[in-house]
């Protein structure tokens, strides 16, 4: 003989109040306030967590960083000629604009694909004393690419800083498209922090007698900008 099976005196209370209809429009309300609030609470968590990433470093790889500030630093080596000399210079980039200002100077320029306009007046201009185009992120990543390791070296600030060399002969068919029949190396060496890459230096004083050191900073941060913006900055 069967058993008869316990019924779930809270599911029969429940089947009952439902049957009721002023306590079965009550349930509805309160499954749908239900409903709303699991909705609402999932947005917001996801808001936060999205504005939680945002606000993590960002991180680029050297041959698509496209957003960020730097500094360069371009030394011309001894010569017989004429003593050592350092320009500095500052930018920032934003896709294919840049603002860039020759601090020995005071000039200031906008760029964009590769055409170089001197503020105020937004005249477009020559070539600068340095085509900046060869030390573009994208370009150095092909140095890079073409080199070889040389040693890592870590440090306790979590920097990691790599060597490398490259034949002459390669980075000038990089660098200018011509053939240099030099032997030896020019060296390159990049410094990363939590991913992102700070430094990178240019040893070049077997090819051309110059050192460049490329500093980054805010990347990712740089918003949009036209003439129009560096005209005003320009104006003060």
């Amino acid at each position: 003989m069967k058993k008869e099976k316990k019924k779930n005196v809270y599911i029969e209370k429940l089947k009952e109040l439902w049957a009721i209809p002023r306590y079965k429009s009550l349930m509805k309300l309160g499954l749908y306030l239900l409903f709303f609030t699991c909705i609402f609470l999932f947005i917001d968590f996801k808001d936060k967590d999205e504005l939680y990433q945002n606000k993590l470093p960002k991180k680029a790889t050297l041959d698509t960083l496209v957003n960020y500030e730097y500094q360069t630093n371009i030394t011309y080596l001894l010569t017989t000629d004429e003593p050592i000399k350092t320009v500095h210079v500052r930018g920032k980039r934003y896709n294919n604009k840049q603002s860039i200002t020759v601090e020995e100077t005071g000039d200031v320029y906008y760029v964009e694909n590769s055409h170089y306009y001197l503020a105020p007046t937004m005249v477009e201009s020559t070539p600068l004393f340095f085509d900046f185009e060869k030390i573009t992120p994208k370009q150095l990543s092909g140095y890079i690419e073409k080199a070889t390791l040389n040693a890592t070296t870590q440090y306790a600030d979590k920097k990691i800083v790599k060597t490398y060399l490259l034949p002459i002969s390669t980075f000038a068919s990089l660098y200018k498209e011509e053939t240099v029949p030099i032997e030896g190396n020019v060296g390159i060496s990049t410094t990363t922090l939590d991913g992102n890459i700070t430094e990178i230096v240019l040893d070049l004083s077997t090819y051309n007698q110059t050192k460049i050191q490329v500093l980054y900073n805010k990347i990712g941060e740089i918003k949009s900008f036209n003439k129009e913006s560096l005209i005003e900055k320009s104006s003060f």
